[in-house]
């Protein structure tokens, strides 16, 4: 991220109010579900704001140019008012190109700047949006209907994480890393007499109070799942 932003009071302003209110309201996720929300929050914050941002430079560098065109045109130039303009315009384009250094994330140095056109190519490839155009499903076939990926990927994720080749020591490890609250006598009477689907159900439809209580893995063998459920949330 371009640090200039940090240094602008409306976006810090922004940001600060997404993590208060992201702190209210973290208990309603469970821990990983909760960071990407912020995280996703953070950065659509972001790219917004500096878009505004860059149209709000690009008026303001319209406009210097039209003054200097007529201060250059005045039959008695004010050298002062010219080079002021001047120096106004150098400082926006400077800071412009210092933001096409960064999101083209290829390793630069401070006088790369004037190799600026290289950066850009850069900027413009890594803008190029990637998507999956097929996929082979468990038959070998492939396919390339968007929902048959999406579901792909999924029913791999949902496999990978209920399947038996985990180290029960590593997710015993790893769901102790995560402060959940254990399941209580009403949650399990919502639970005990569903199957795994019925449960899956249940946390797409966003009831996860009660799916988001998981603690140990012996809870979720319990439930049939483990965070297989996230995947297809």
């Amino acid at each position: 991220m371009n640090n200039s932003l940090l240094e602008n009071e409306k976006y810090t302003v922004l940001i600060s109010n997404i993590i208060k209110q992201w702190k209210e309201d973290k208990l309603k996720y469970d821990p990983l579900k909760g960071w990407d929300l912020l995280k996703k929050q953070i950065k659509e914050t972001t790219i917004n704001f500096s878009r505004v941002q860059a149209k709000i430079s690009k008026s303001k560098l319209n406009k210097l140019y039209d003054s200097l065109l007529v201060e250059e045109a005045k039959p008695s130039q004010n050298c002062s008012i010219i080079n002021t303009i001047k120096d106004e315009i150098i400082a926006i384009e400077t800071k412009e190109k210092i933001g096409t250094l960064i999101r083209s994330r290829e390793c630069f140095y401070k006088e790369d700047i004037k190799n600026i056109e290289i950066f850009k190519i850069a900027e413009e490839k890594r803008g190029t949006k990637k998507e999956i155009k097929y996929l082979f499903d468990k038959n070998n076939k492939a396919t390339g209907d968007k929902n048959s990926i999406i579901q792909i990927i999924l029913d791999f994720y949902s496999e990978l994480y209920t399947s038996d080749g985990f180290n029960d020591q590593e997710v015993d490890e790893y769901l102790g890393k995560i402060e959940l609250n254990e399941l209580k006598d009403e949650d399990w009477s919502v639970l005990r007499n569903k199957n795994k689907t019925e449960i899956l159900n249940i946390c797409n439809a966003r009831e996860e109070d009660t799916c988001l209580k998981l603690l140990t893995k012996a809870s979720v063998t319990t439930l049939g799942i483990w965070f297989g459920k996230a995947s297809q949330s």
